[in-house]
C-alpha cells in the first residue's frame, strides 16, 4: 500500500512537536504538527543527522539525533536517533494508532489518559536502564496502552510494528581513529543541523559542566565548529556552592560561556517543572529553565551516557543492549517548545560497545587511567590533550539534576524540588483524585519492606550473579517493590494530565481555526502533502 501524509501546520503547538494517526486499511495518514517540524517528500522529521541535509535520510544514517516519520517502499519508518535522548510513543486504540514524539501529545492526539490511580508510572519507564531486551515496553492507559521505543520502528499497514535496521558504526581500531570519528561525525551533524534549507537552523552549544563527560563533549564541539557553551555551577548536594561550573574549562577551551543558577527554577511562579516531570520517570534537566529563549535554535552538545559508555569497564563483562542509560528524557518536552535539539558525543559509536571498552583497558590508555570507581580514560584523554589541566576537573562525581521520584529513596521531600506554586497545584490535584487506594498501599508496602528488601540487595545480586543469572530477573515487575506506594510517585501523573489538557487545547484550536478557514489549503496552515 502506498502512504499519503497530510499534514496540518498548528502555530500554537510546541515547535518540534508532532503527532500522526494511521489507521487500518487506510492510505491516508494525518499528522499534526508545530511550525519547526521539517516536511519533505518522504515524511517529516524533528531532528538531524550526519549526512547531507536535502536526501532526508534519516533512517540511514549511523548517527542521528531527535526523531522522523519517513514513508519506504514497505510501509512506515518511525525513527528515535541514535545520539540524542531521544523516544517514540505509539498509542494504540482499536484500529488507530497515533505516533509522537511527544508523551502527552501522543494521550491527547489519542483522546487517552493516564491511569490516575496507577502508581508505577515512575518504575516502568524506568526500566530502560535495563536495556532494550528488557525493559517494559507498554504503559497502562484508560483506553488502551501507551508503548515507548527508542531506536527505529517499522510500521506496516496492518499497525504491526517491528524494530527496523539502523545502520552501524565502523570499527575501533584504536583511540586515535575513535575520536576522530566522534569529531567527523559531529561536523556532519552541526552541518545538517544549520542547513540553509531547514525551515529552522540550529548552532551548537556545548553543555558544560567540571565533571569527565561534558568537558569531554564540549572539546569535540569546539574541533567540530562549536563556539558558545552553558553552564550550571550548582549541585544538587551543595546548592549554594558553584563548584560543578564549567566555566574555567570553557575559557581554557576559548568558548564565550554564559552561567545559569541551577535552581532558579524554584522562584518561578509558572509551573516550570510540569513539562520536564511529564517527560520522563524524573524531572533532572528542570534546571535548563533558567536559560530562558537562549536556548531555541540551538543544538545542545552534552556528555549523557558518558558514565557508562567511557567508564574503563564499559561492557567488560556482558553485551550492554541499547538504550544505554544516558538520563536526559526529562527535557523532551522543553527541547520541542523552544526548538532545541539535544545531541550526545559519547552516543556516537557507542554500538561498537567492543571497541570502545577495549580502548578505556587498553595499554596505550593507561596514562590517563586513575583507578578507583571515577575513572573514564577516554574522556580524560580528550580534556588533557586539549590542553585543560589535570586536578581542575573530574575530581569527584557531582550532580545537578535533582529527581522528583528517585527510586534508591523510602521518600522524597518535594519541597526541596518543587516550586511553590507546582507544590500548590499537586497537592489541589492530589486531594481532588485520591489516586492512592489504601489497600494496594499496605500491600505493597508490605512486599517491598520484606521481599523487595531482599531481592534488591546488594548480596543477593552478587550471589546470583556468580551464576550467571542476569539481575534483575523480572525488571518491569521486582522494580515496582525497591520502594512502597506513596504520594510522590502520583507526581508523574499529575503533570501528565496537566500537559495532556495543554495539549488537547492546542488541538481544540487548530481545529477550530481550520473550521473558521474551511480547510483552505495553503503553505502555511495548514499544509497538507501528499506522499
Amino acid at each position: 500500500m502506498s502512504f499519503s501524509l497530510t499534514i496540518e501546520r498548528c502555530a500554537s503547538a510546541p515547535a518540534l512537536a508532532y503527532a500522526i494517526e494511521i489507521v487500518a486499511g487506510r492510505a491516508v495518514v494525518s499528522a499534526v504538527c508545530g511550525p519547526a517540524v521539517e516536511v519533505d517528500d518522504l515524511g517529516l522529521f524533528a531532528g538531524a543527522w550526519a549526512g547531507p541535509f536535502e536526501l532526508g535520510s534519516i533512517e540511514h544514517a549511523a548517527t542521528s539525533i531527535g526523531t522522523a516519520i519517513r514513508f519506504t517502499a514497505t510501509g512506515i519508518v518511525a525513527v528515535a536517533g541514535t545520539a540524542s535522548a531521544s523516544q517514540l510513543y505509539f498509542c494504540r486504540i482499536g484500529p488507530r494508532l497515533v505516533v509522537s514524539n511527544s508523551l502527552a501529545f501522543a494521550l491527547a492526539k489519542a483522546q487517552d489518559q493516564l491511569v490516575t490511580s496507577y502508581p508505577f508510572y515512575p518504575q516502568d519507564l524506568c526500566t530502560f536502564v535495563f536495556g532494550s531486551h528488557r525493559y517494559q515496553q507498554a504503559v497502562p492507559t484508560q483506553r488502551g496502552q501507551l508503548s515507548i521505543f527508542y531506536g527505529a520502528m517499522s510500521i506496516s499497514e496492518d499497525l504491526y510494528l517491528k524494530p527496523a535496521a539502523v545502520p552501524e558504526p565502523p570499527r575501533f581500531s584504536d583511540f586515535e581513529s575513535y575520536r576522530t570519528y566522534l569529531e567527523t561525525e559531529t561536523k556532519a551533524i552541526f552541518a545538517n543541523a544549520a542547513d540553509p534549507r531547514r525551515s529552522v537552523r540550529y548552532l551548537p552549544l556545548a553543555a558544560l559542566s567540571a565533571g569527565y563527560d561534558s568537558p569531554a563533549a564540549a572539546v569535540i564541539a569546539r574541533d567540530a565548529g562549536c563556539t558558545d557553551g552553558v553552564t550550571f555551577g550548582q549541585p544538587v548536594d551543595r546548592a549554594e556552592s558553584d563548584e560543578d561550573s564549567g566555566a574555567a574549562i570553557a575559557a581554557t577551551l576559548g568558548l564565550k560561556i554564559k552561567e545559569y543558577r541551577t535552581f532558579a527554577y524554584r522562584e518561578r511562579e509558572d509551573m516550570p517543572e510540569l513539562e520536564f516531570i511529564a517527560s520522563s520517570f524524573g524531572a533532572g534537566q528542570v534546571y535548563l529553565t533558567a536559560t530562558g529563549a537562549a536556548l531555541t535554535g540551538r543544538l545542545v552538545v552534552s556528555g549523557y551516557g558518558g558514565d557508562r559508555i567511557w567508564e574503563r569497564n564499559f561492557a567488560k563483562k556482558a553485551r550492554p543492549h541499547f538504550p544505554i542509560y544516558i538520563g536526559g528524557y526529562s527535557q523532551n518536552e522543553f527541547y520541542l517548545r523552544a526548538p532545541a535539539l539535544d545531541f550526545s558525543v559519547p552516543l556516537i559509536g557507542a554500538r561498537r560497545f567492543d571497541d570502545v571498552g577495549a580502548i578505556s583497558r587498553s595499554v596505550a590508555m593507561a596514562p590517563w587511567s586513575i583507578g578507583g570507581h571515577y575513572d573514564r580514560p577516554i574522556a580524560r584523554r580528550i580534556v588533557e590533550e586539549a590542553g585543560v589541566s589535570r586536578g581542575t576537573f573530574a575530581t569527584r562525581k557531582r550532580r545537578v539534576t535533582p529527581d522528583y521520584d528517585n527510586l534508591s529513596r523510602r521518600a522524597v521531600n518535594l519541597d526541596r524540588f518543587f516550586s511553590p506554586a507546582s507544590r500548590v497545584a499537586f497537592d489541589a490535584w492530589f486531594a481532588t483524585n485520591r489516586p492512592i487506594k489504601r489497600s494496594q498501599a499496605l500491600r505493597h508496602r508490605l512486599l517491598s519492606d520484606s521481599v523487595g528488601r531482599i531481592l534488591w540487595s546488594n548480596k543477593t545480586s552478587r550471589a546470583l550473579g556468580r551464576f550467571g543469572i542476569e539481575w534483575p530477573p523480572l525488571p518491569t515487575r521486582l522494580l515496582r517493590l525497591k520502594v512502597p506506594v506513596r504520594k510522590n510517585a502520583f507526581v508523574f501523573n499529575w503533570a501528565v494530565s496537566e500537559m495532556i489538557r495543554r495539549y488537547q487545547e492546542v488541538l481544540a484550536r487548530n481545529g477550530a481555526d481550520l473550521g473558521a478557514q474551511d480547510r483552505t489549503r495553503n503553505s502555511a496552515h495548514p499544509r497538507t502533502d501528499t506522499i
